[in-house]
């Protein structure tokens, strides 16, 4: 709980207007700088745009899934050959990371020893929001929050005006909720505890819903699904990436739709935004990549 309450107290407002963008472009892969034979999966953009942290269980972690990381100089500069984040990785996995705006704050998955079972939810801080290495050690965000099954894909946003209203969107598949694999809620203001979770309807489906992201100001949702309406596998739905939108924070989301343009028979999972919301990376193992999943870059204009 004490955790909890830090947290809150430190999270940083940021909510740019709602804005209306182009389409997104053709994705990119972006190269054997970031992928590997092995899987990258389940990326976060640092709130600045200079580091690139992402899940992969290539060699030289700490055992299975493990946080690493790519720093580039500046928004166009390339990036850097990712390390492995030590001070955040177990001999267990750690699964999508999740920012807070400050970026001194991040979330993410993992089955590591000291949580309430299965997969939780953790918490660390840095100091320096430049430092991808200063990481504390992780906090389990308790036993209230998570359950003995699966809570991961976390991804947070602040409201600006409400007080340091900010909400945590995370994947859950404990009872009460509409599929296996769904979208919950918990909210909180600075000094206070999180809510109780509460289950989405509107974002999820029969199917698993999976890895989400959110905008910055908490009008734009993307989220992972096998849903029906998702591109076809032979028979099978494949994995696609969905987007829901709403007018205002006050108001329930849209109904999802299936973004046809970035998706394909393949994979497409696990997208993450730029703060801006211009930039998506994702996960696909569409063919040409460097083998197993990779990661792939779009972007889109403001209209």
């Amino acid at each position: 709980m004490c955790a909890i309450v830090v947290v809150a107290s430190a999270l940083l407002v940021g909510s740019p207007a709602a804005q209306q963008f182009s389409d997104w472009s053709t994705p990119e892969n972006l190269g054997p700088a970031i992928n590997s034979p092995s899987n990258e999966q389940h990326p976060a953009i640092s709130p600045d745009g200079l580091s690139l942290y992402f899940s992969s269980d290539r060699p030289g972690g700490s055992g299975g899934f493990d946080l690493w990381v790519a720093h580039r100089a500046t928004p166009t500069s390339p990036w850097q050959v990712p390390v492995a984040i030590d001070a955040l990785n177990s001999p267990s996995s750690e699964f999508a990371p999740a920012f807070d705006p400050s970026g001194q704050w991040l979330f993410f998955g993992s089955e590591r020893d000291g949580g309430c079972g299965g997969r939780d939810l953790w918490l660390s801080y840095r100091y320096d929001k430049r430092n991808d290495l200063g990481w504390k050690a992780p906090i389990n965000l308790g036993c209230g929050l998570s359950w003995p099954g699966f809570d991961d894909g976390p991804t947070y946003f602040r409201e600006k005006g409400k007080s340091g209203l900010g909400t945590l969107f995370f994947i859950s598949d404990r009872p009460g909720g509409v599929g296996g694999r769904d979208v919950w809620m918990v909210s909180h203001r600075d000094g206070e505890a999180f809510s109780a979770a509460v289950n989405v309807t509107e974002l999820n489906s029969i199917a698993d819903d999976s890895r989400p992201a959110v905008r910055s100001d908490g009008l734009e949702f993307f989220v992972t699904s096998q849903r029906a309406g998702s591109i076809l596998l032979g028979t099978t739905p494949s994995s696609d990436i969905w987007m829901s939108r709403r007018s205002s924070t006050a108001v329930a989301w849209s109904a999802p739709v299936n973004l046809s343009s970035l998706n394909t028979s393949a994979t497409e999972a696990g997208p993450a935004l730029s703060a801006d919301g211009l930039t998506m990376i994702f996960a696909s193992n569409r063919p040409g990549g460097q083998g197993a999943l990779d990661l792939y870059v779009t972007t889109r204009a403001r209209n």
